[in-house]
C-alpha cells in the first residue's frame, strides 16, 4: 500500500506518534490511579491557579497537590499568565500535555542538525538522554522552548515573523535572552529587534495584568531564597554552582564567578562570530546554548537538554562526506537546479558558475580546505 511504503521510506511519524501514544497512556493510567506525576508541571498548574484566584505567584502555592514538594514559582509573571491554561486539566493530564509535546519538539530541534535518514534513530536515542527523560518525567517545558528557539533560527529564516518566538521564550524563562545577543552577533539585526520588542511587549502586558507580582518578581523574587539554598547542589551544573562547591563564599568566589563568566561570554560570542562567518550557523547556535548553561546561576541537569539533543546527532548537514560532498537538507540555502546539479545563487550573482550535485551542498569549511582537498586528490 502507498501509505506503508511512505512510512518505510520516512519512519519519523511512526517514532513520533509511537512516543506520543506511550506517553498519553502513561498520563491516563497515572490519572485514573491518582498516582503522583509531574512535580514541575504541578508547579506550573498551581501558578496558573494563583493568577486566576488573585493570589501571589511568589508566595507559597496553595493549589499544589498534597504529594508535591513545596516548590516556589520561579518564572516571570508572563509565564504565570500562560500557565492559566493548565488549570482546566488534572495534575497528571497537565503532565501528559507537556509530555505529548516532547516528541514533536525533539523532532523540530533535531531537524536542522541531522540528515533526514538519521532522524528516526536519533529521535529514539534522544529519549535515552538523561536531560531528556528527566525533563519529561518532571513535566518540564524545556523541550518546547528549545524547539521554539531552533525553529526561529532555522525554520523561519525567510519569514517576517523571525525573532518573535525567541522573544516569547525569553519572557517565559529569562536565560534565552542570550539568543537575542546571538542574533546581533550573527548580524540578524531586524530579528534581534523584533525579539527584544516582543519580550518587552509581553513583559509589559504582564505588568499591566499582574502589577503586584511583576513588582515583586523584578525586585526580589528573581533572586529567590530557593536558588540561593540549592545553588551548590550537584544537580546544578552551572559555573556558579561549580565555584560554590569548590570555594568558600566570599569576595574571592565572587571575583572568580564574574571574571570567568565574562571570559566565557566573550570567547563564546567570538566563536559564534567565527562560525557564522564560516557558514556554520548550527554550530554557532550550539555554542550560544552552551554558554547560556554555563552563565546561568541555575542549570539543572534537565536544562542541558537544549545542548544534549542537537549534539546527539551523528552528523550534521554541514559536514562533508568522505567524497568531499555535503548532504543537502531542508535548511540548505535556496539555489537553482540545472540538470542534475545544484547551483548556489551567491556564486551566480558573482559571475561564477560552480555547481553541485542535486541533493547536496558545498562544504562550509572555506577556501583553504578546498585547496587542500584538491591537493590530496
Amino acid at each position: 500500500m502507498k501509505w506503508s511504503k511512505e512510512l518505510r521510506a520516512n519512519p519519523v511519524p511512526v517514532v513520533v506518534g509511537g512516543a506520543m501514544a506511550v506517553l498519553a497512556v502513561v498520563a491516563l493510567v497515572w490519572w485514573i490511579s491518582d498516582t503522583p506525576l509531574g512535580i514541575d508541571s504541578a508547579v506550573y498548574r498551581a501558578g496558573g491557579f494563583a493568577v486566576l484566584r488573585g493570589e501571589s505567584l511568589y508566595s507559597p502555592l496553595r493549589a499544589l497537590p498534597d504529594w508535591a514538594l513545596d516548590l516556589p514559582f520561579t518564572y516571570p509573571p508572563f509565564a504565570g499568565l500562560l500557565f492559566t491554561s493548565l488549570t482546566a486539566l488534572p495534575t497528571q493530564l497537565c503532565w501528559g500535555l507537556l509530555a505529548l509535546a516532547a516528541a514533536p519538539s525533539l523532532y523540530f530541534a533535531l531537524r536542522p542538525f541531522a540528515a533526514r535518514a538519521d532522524l528516526p534513530v536519533l529521535l529514539v536515542g534522544a529519549f535515552a538522554l538523561q536531560p531528556v527523560w528527566q525533563t519529561i518525567g518532571l513535566g518540564q517545558v524545556n523541550l518546547v522552548l528549545m524547539a521554539a528557539v531552533v525553529a526561529d533560527m532555522f525554520l523561519l529564516r525567510d519569514s517576517r515573523f523571525r525573532g518573535i518566538a525567541i522573544g516569547i521564550v525569553a519572557a517565559i524563562k529569562l536565560i534565552p535572552l542570550i539568543f537575542i545577543v546571538h542574533l546581533l552577533v550573527v548580524r540578524r539585526f531586524a530579528d534581534a529587534a523584533r525579539a527584544l520588542a516582543v519580550f518587552i511587549g509581553v513583559t509589559a502586558f504582564a505588568m499591566a495584568v499582574l502589577p503586584g507580582d511583576s513588582s515583586r518578581y523584578w525586585t526580589s523574587a528573581i533572586l529567590n531564597a530557593h536558588f540561593t539554598a540549592t545553588k551548590g547542589w550537584v544537580g546544578n551544573q552551572s559555573w556558579q554552582a561549580f565555584v560554590a562547591r569548590t570555594m568558600p563564599d566570599g569576595t574571592a568566589a565572587t571575583v572568580v564567578i564574574v571574571a570567568f563568566s565574562a571570559l566565557f561570554a566573550t570567547l563564546a560570542m567570538w566563536l559564534v562570530h567565527r562560525l557564522h562567518r564560516a557558514g556554520d550557523d548550527r554550530a554557532a547556535l550550539l555554542v550560544t546554548a552552551g554558554c547560556s548553561l554555563l552563565l546561568s546561576p541555575i542549570s539543572w541537569t534537565h536544562h542541558w537538554s537544549r545542548q544534549a539533543v542537537p549534539c546527539c546527532s551523528a552528523r550534521s548537514p554541514g559536514r562533508t562526506t568522505g567524497s568531499g560532498w555535503c548532504r543537502r537538507s531542508d535548511f540548505s540555502p535556496p539555489g537553482e537546479v540545472v540538470g542534475e546539479r545544484w547551483r548556489s545563487p551567491s556564486c551566480s550573482r558573482a559571475g561564477r558558475s560552480p555547481s553541485y550535485r542535486a541533493g547536496e551542498v558545498p562544504s562550509v569549511t572555506g577556501p583553504s580546505s578546498r585547496r587542500s582537498s584538491a591537493t590530496r586528490t
